[in-house]
């Protein structure tokens, strides 16, 4: 049977070699917190072609798949705007150059049903 590289089971000392008790100290942390929910998903991992370029190293967890971390970034997102809310936060108004643009004057007579034509005096009430 022929054998290649990835199809080899590896030995203790290449395993070993690779991999230090400190490494795989962080690795287990990093594990129990992702399994615990106190993880930060790596934006990298699935955003990049190439994946997070740090690995092991990152600080971030590689455990999540990506629905874990579109889930985490939109309900950050959720959070923020129900925050807002609850503070009595409203949104800034169109610009005064935007509005102008949808003035009264603007809209033509005969959408408006029953409206007097601008040419057309206004009738003088006396109170």
């Amino acid at each position: 049977m022929l054998t290649t590289p990835w199809m080899e089971e590896p030995t203790c000392q290449a395993a070993s070699a690779d991999t230090s008790p400190v490494k795989s100290c962080l690795l287990e942390e990093k594990f129990l917190a992702h399994h615990l929910g106190k993880c930060k998903p790596c934006g990298y991992l699935y955003s990049k072609v190439d994946g997070c370029r740090q690995g092991d190293d990152c600080e971030f967890c590689h455990f999540c798949s990506l629905d874990d971390v579109k889930a985490r970034k939109y309900s950050g997102k959720r959070q923020a705007r129900a925050i807002k809310r609850a503070a009595g936060y409203v949104a800034p108004l169109q610009s005064r150059s935007d509005s102008s643009r949808f003035s009264l004057h603007s809209i033509p007579t005969w959408h408006c049903p029953g409206a007097i034509p601008r040419s057309a005096p206004l009738p003088r009430v006396c109170l």
